[in-house]
């Protein structure tokens, strides 16, 4: 364990960082408490950390921001797409967006329950997608602060993740298609590479992203959110991989796989059942259940993220995730008899939520006594 952020009096809820900053990390607990840390490391670049730093050394963590507004359980948070905001959702019965560079309360939206899950529209970080304890899946829009769309489930919604690839191809797609130039003879090669580049940014903007929705009893759906109405769309639902109905407790996305030599879904539920799903995106999220495994008695109510080789010569498709004995542990799905891979001691209870920072240097994991522990990856 390489850091602590030890003050806080309620147990945290959830702890992520940021999608492109390594050294951003937000949290938030079951008090209202919501804070954005700087966690500096060195991740092997010329900037910072001096020619005799270690690669993924880690500076002295602190709060940059307390997030000030929420008077209850802050129920679930997300980064938009560029990291410039975060947007928050509470059983205060409210939603808000922050400006991550002041911290900042930029947007505030009343309504009459609980919210329980949120999301910003991967391509197109004006709508929020909410969930809410009236057993409803909303679209808002983050300017006017009114719901677009909405969707009744037979369900509570209990997690919710989205495809980003679609946005971060068009994203990649439309800086390669302005940055042509050269000289005489990279002139055609250009050309071309401009007009391929334009013409993925196109298929890609097309494209609507894909949100997949977990609810109480286990269910899976799949949604796509039109990037211009905000609309929603029903397209799939699956219970495969599902013995006994229990809530999903996380969702992760990537988009790539190991095992699955493509995108993938992470689904834990509360009995401690991890499920890993291949994603058929050009099917509007279509899943494809690739392997179950039953965890521990103990590993109830606890989140699940996708894991980095833990060592130079490892190849596996790692998770990683808490546990009520107070561990982080690190498991392999490729080993499904015995895919248990590690056990890290450290925190002294329950371990309720882990994030890897986006260089995979730094594995934050939180617990119920409002303790956030940084690890630092060897």
């Amino acid at each position: 364990m390489s850091a602590v952020f030890d003050d806080c009096l309620a147990s945290v809820n959830k702890v992520q960082f940021s999608r492109h900053h390594p050294d951003l990390l937000a949290y938030g607990a079951a008090d209202g408490t919501f804070r954005l840390c700087y966690v500096p490391c060195n991740t092997g670049g010329s900037k910072g950390g001096g020619a005799g730093g270690k690669k993924g050394a880690l500076g002295v963590a602190r709060v940059k921001h307390e997030l000030k507004g929420h008077t209850k359980e802050v129920t679930d948070f997300d980064w938009s797409t560029d990291d410039d905001y975060l947007c928050s959702s509470s059983a205060d019965k409210s939603v808000r967006v922050w400006d991550v560079g002041t911290g900042q309360c930029l947007r505030i939206i009343y309504t009459l329950i609980p919210q329980t899950c949120i999301i910003f529209h991967p391509q197109n970080n004006n709508f929020l997608v909410v969930a809410n304890s009236k057993k409803e899946l909303t679209v808002m829009n983050f300017s006017t602060g009114r719901v677009v769309s909405r969707v009744a489930m037979d369900s509570n919604v209990t997690a919710l993740v989205a495809d980003r690839t679609t946005a971060a191809a068009a994203a990649t797609s439309t800086s390669s298609s302005g940055s042509s130039g050269g000289g005489s003879g990279s002139k055609t090669a250009a050309g071309t590479a401009s007009r391929t580049a334009a013409a993925a940014a196109g298929s890609a903007a097309e494209v609507d992203s894909v949100v997949f929705v977990g609810d109480s009893e286990g269910a899976i759906h799949s949604f796509t959110v039109d990037k211009q109405s905000g609309s929603l769309q029903r397209r799939h639902r699956t219970t495969a991989g599902v013995v006994h109905p229990a809530p999903v407790a996380s969702l992760h996305f990537s988009p790539t796989s190991v095992l699955a030599n493509g995108p993938v879904l992470l689904a834990c539920s509360k009995d401690g059942c991890v499920r890993f799903y291949t994603t058929a995106l050009e099917l509007n999220g279509y899943l494809f259940l690739k392997i179950s495994l039953q965890l521990s008695s103990r590993a109830t109510n606890m989140n699940a993220a996708f894991c980095p080789p833990l060592g130079p010569s490892e190849s596996g498709e790692y998770i990683v995730t808490g546990n009520a004995d107070h561990h982080v542990y690190f498991y392999d799905f490729m080993k499904p008899r015995s895919p248990l891979v590690a056990r890290v001691p450290g925190h002294k209870a329950m371990v309720v939520d882990v994030s890897w920072n986006n260089t995979n240097t730094v594995l934050a994991s939180c617990d119920c006594d409002g303790v956030v522990a940084l690890w630092q990856r060897a």
